[in-house]
């Protein structure tokens, strides 16, 4: 279950919804196995500089090779930014949980 993080300044407009489902429908597009994905925003009201950066997390698998994280990039690239309607930095790092990540429902 990919995990979505996205940070941003307050001063941001920004269609949160529509961006989480942009990038889950890219990553089961790439990996149909991908399972939820789950999604938190965090804004802020201290900042320097406005901006927009997405983490993501994502278990290490075979198939998640250097290709599959290229490809899942370049398409975040592509369709994210519309759904930030101001100008600022923005942000996309893909990376993997580490092998001692561990989740259950509570």
């Amino acid at each position: 279950m990919p995990q979505i993080d996205v940070k941003y300044s307050n001063d941001v407009d920004i269609d949160l919804e529509s961006l989480f489902s942009t990038i889950a429908v890219s990553i089961a597009d790439l990996d149909q196995h991908s399972g939820e994905c789950k999604c938190r925003a965090y804004p802020t009201n201290t900042f320097q500089t406005s901006n927009v950066l997405i983490n993501i997390s994502l278990l290490k698998k075979p198939h998640r090779d250097e290709g599959f994280m290229n490809r899942l990039l370049e398409r975040l690239n592509e369709n994210c930014p519309e759904f930030i309607a101001s100008k600022c930095a923005f942000s996309i790092q893909i990376k993997f949980l580490s092998p001692y990540y561990s989740v259950a429902n509570l």
